[in-house]
């Protein structure tokens, strides 16, 4: 083909591209083949823990072009799930501190018991509270703790840099 770069009318540039035109390669009564599917890569499994039905739901449709993600908005759920997951682990867990049900610290300290290693996955989140034995408890455990609003998906991508 040609390529050719001119005026445009009114002023501007005007690029021509001109390619030959080919007969097809196919027959007529062929059916064309489609290409195979590409083996989707397993995605990182991220799990939202909070209990503010709104904010979870945003971290999650922030997350999902990306990752794998679950939400629940109960801790309690949320840790029961855990508990019983048998399949791949949840390479993150974002879990909020402070929450009606079950805390983010009780969640933690279950999993530290009776799933070892997993409480290792857990960042907390936390809208400002501040009590002191929140203060004790993130002062006792070597996880992270976000401060609301933050941005989640650089938290994410920081967290998960192969992801």
């Amino acid at each position: 083909g040609t390529i050719s770069a001119g005026e445009a009318p009114g002023g501007g540039a005007l690029f021509t591209l001109r390619f030959p035109a080919v007969a097809s390669a196919m027959p007529r009564n062929a059916t064309p083949v489609p290409p195979a599917p590409t083996p989707r890569a397993r995605r990182a499994r991220i799990l939202i823990v909070d209990d503010e039905p709104r904010l979870a739901a945003l971290f999650a449709k922030t997350l999902e072009p990306e990752y794998d993600v679950r939400v629940f908005t109960s801790g309690r759920a949320a840790l029961a799930h855990l508990l019983e997951e048998s399949g791949a682990p949840y390479e993150l867990v974002l879990c909020d501190l402070m929450m009606a049900d079950v805390s983010g610290m009780a969640l933690y300290e279950a999993l530290a018991l009776q799933r070892p290693g997993l409480e290792r996955t857990v960042v907390f989140m936390t809208g400002g509270v501040f009590d002191p034995k929140v203060a004790d408890f993130l002062a006792s455990v070597p996880n992270d703790c976000l401060d609301k609003p933050f941005d989640v998906r650089a938290e994410v991508q920081r967290r998960l840099p192969s992801a």
